[in-house]
């Protein structure tokens, strides 16, 4: 089964404003997100540092772990901070990650 995490610290006034726009894009796709409350649960913080390099990644140089972040496990993609609707769509109903194609091999021809 697919995975799709959202990670959010319950005060945390951009995750706040992104609750409705999750909710309105798994109404949209049908895609539901596994939801995590990290400033309170230190049990949910170590789900997300499981996809740390990523989401530090998403969230750039210096940032580290912040809120809210998306990991879609199936294509190791992540978002972080607040999303517009059509790019956290996009994220939640990509199947592959374009990076997953790898080297090309030369056909060889007669």
């Amino acid at each position: 089964m697919e995975k799709r995490y959202y990670f959010f610290g319950q005060e945390c006034p951009h995750c706040i404003r992104m609750h409705p726009i999750v909710e309105k894009m798994e109404k949209s796709t049908g895609v539901k997100l596994s939801r995590f409350e990290v400033w309170h649960h230190p049990e949910n913080v170590k789900i997300m540092q499981k996809f740390e390099a990523k989401i530090s990644e998403a969230c750039g140089e210096g940032v580290g772990l912040a809120t809210p972040a998306f990991f879609n496990e199936e294509t190791g993609e992540a978002l972080c901070g607040e999303q517009k609707f059509e790019t956290l769509k996009e994220w939640a109903v990509k199947k592959t990650s374009n990076k997953a194609c790898g080297p090309h091999t030369k056909l060889k021809t007669k």
